[in-house]
């Protein structure tokens, strides 16, 4: 009867017994968990060949879907129950994206009885390694690798929904912030805005028609003044200082730094045949920041719905408080008569000239405009 044979390897100081299943060192077992004990078998019998992981995958769990990180964490057992990871020896060597090489010596056993036949392998041992897995797996406890084994994709799948979860819950945060913050810059924004201007400038509106009414950007900038300079909380530069500035080509902020004033009105004005389009822009001296603009349109003889209109929503946009007096002033209609109205603005505009000609004019235009409106007690 033919005796049967043993496989058994030895490689350094450990002793491999195929078909016991077991792994000594100096005589003393080392346990392995199952999969743990064919990956080592796999690679010790193919000992110098580079052994695919696919091929590993299949021959070691022939029954079972698993994913590539289950063979890392046998590869890791191995090399931590070799003593690769303190630096005692080199056994199994990474081929980066490609699979693992045992390039330890290998002397296999045959024996039946006292017979042994000894088979000499060595590989030539490759440098380059490429790290798999850290080195903070739990210990070497076969019950737990099993579990974990057992339980990787399942567990990966839970990592995946609570990271995304997370991400979301912070995403979700981000936006909340960002609109907060958003809000609260635009609201100090238009509270610095607002708190800054204590003073203003209406210069002369330019008039752009083709046929232009002698006068009129000042006159209308005139009556601007008057009826703003009724606010308490916003000083209102007078006619005589802003006269200067009529027909001269001056940026409007130049203007106002001239004027020492926070902020400047300024605008234009287009006639055609019986309608009027004035358009009007307040604007912050120190940035050249916007603070309103309006446009408005009527008819031509209209001009006290564009004085009412600009000057109250110059007031809205500086965010005042005004008094039912102050309200009252910037909507009071001082005449129903346009042609007095007119009349009244040129009559401003000679007067703001302090020479005695300008005086004679002023006079001859207020006098026409009591007589076109005789309860007008301003003219």
């Amino acid at each position: 009867m033919q005796a049967q044979l043993r496989r058994i390897y030895e490689f350094g100081p450990f002793h491999l017994d195929a078909d016991e299943r077991l792994l000594s060192k100096d005589g003393q077992a080392v346990a392995l968990t199952p999969k743990a004990f064919d990956t080592l078998l796999l690679l010790v019998e193919n000992g110098g060949r580079l052994v695919d992981k696919e091929e590993l995958i299949r021959s070691v769990w022939p029954d079972s879907f698993v994913e590539e990180n289950s063979l890392n964490r046998s590869i890791y057992v191995l090399r931590k129950t070799l003593g690769e990871l303190s630096g005692q020896a080199k056994y199994i060597e990474t081929v980066p994206k490609r699979g693992y090489r045992f390039v330890a010596s290998v002397v296999e056993l045959e024996t039946d009885a006292d017979l042994v036949l000894e088979k000499h392998t060595s590989a030539e041992i490759i440098t380059e390694e490429e790290v798999e897995i850290t080195d903070s797996l739990p210990p070497d406890d076969g019950r737990v690798l099993e579990r974990m084994n057992i339980n990787a994709h399942a567990c990966s799948i839970s990592r995946l929904r609570s990271h995304a979860l997370t991400l979301a819950a912070v995403v979700v945060l981000l936006l909340v912030a960002g609109v907060v913050y958003w809000w609260a810059v635009a609201q100090r924004g238009h509270a610095a805005t607002t708190a800054r201007v204590k003073s203003i400038a209406v210069l002369p509106f330019r008039d752009i028609s083709t046929t232009s009414d002698e006068h009129l950007g000042l006159s209308l900038a005139d009556v601007l003044i008057t009826r703003l300079s009724n606010l308490k909380d916003v000083n209102v530069r007078p006619t005589s200082a802003v006269l200067k500035f009529e027909g001269q080509d001056v940026e409007s902020t130049a203007g106002g730094r001239m004027l020492g004033v926070d902020a400047v009105l300024e605008g234009s004005i287009y006639r055609s045949h019986d309608q009027i389009r004035v358009t009007a822009r307040l604007v912050r001296v120190s940035d050249q920041s916007p603070i309103w603009s309006g446009q408005f349109d009527n008819k031509a003889g209209d001009v006290l719905a564009l004085q009412t209109g600009i000057a109250g929503q110059v007031a809205d946009a500086l965010a005042l408080n005004l008094s039912a007096d102050e309200k009252a002033t910037l909507t009071r209609a001082y005449s129903e008569s346009a042609d007095a109205l007119q009349l009244y603005a040129k009559g401003r505009y000679y007067w703001n000239t302090r020479t005695w000609e300008g005086m004679v004019q002023a006079e001859y235009f207020f006098r026409r405009a009591t007589e076109k409106d005789p309860s007008f007690a301003l003219a």
